[in-house]
């Protein structure tokens, strides 16, 4: 009889209940490193010199000089997007997802950008 009751009581609060099931629900990204963002990187054309390119990203990461005077430089940095929800007395739930990622940008043995990429 007691189950009974509760079950009628839980069937009668439902409808008004439906449109405030979702109490919060809230994302978070956070770059670690030196991400550099699309518009930015498109700043950087062939030809760009690597004092504009310090100017205008900073120092990366790395460099690998090769031996036909080419250098490859790299930004690199991680990113992490944390979710949390919260359901009206039914669920609570954090997620968290993580990646990696770097910017290049090759210079010639001028000393100019001939190319940029992501991966």
């Amino acid at each position: 009889m007691r189950r009974s009751k509760l079950l009628c009581t839980l069937l009668l609060l439902a409808p008004s209940l439906a449109g405030c099931v979702i109490v919060n629900a809230d994302s978070h990204t956070r770059y670690e490193g030196r991400y550099v963002g699309d518009e930015t990187l498109a700043q950087i054309r062939a030809g760009s010199s690597q004092e504009f390119v310090t100017a205008l990203i900073g120092e990366p990461s790395s460099r690998t000089d090769l031996s036909d005077g080419t250098s490859i430089w790299k930004w690199a940095y991680s990113k992490r997007v944390t979710s949390s929800n919260h359901v009206l007395l039914l669920f609570s739930g954090d997620s968290s997802q993580e990646s990696q990622g770097a910017v290049y940008v090759e210079f010639g043995a001028d000393g100019l950008a001939r190319r940029t990429w992501r991966d």
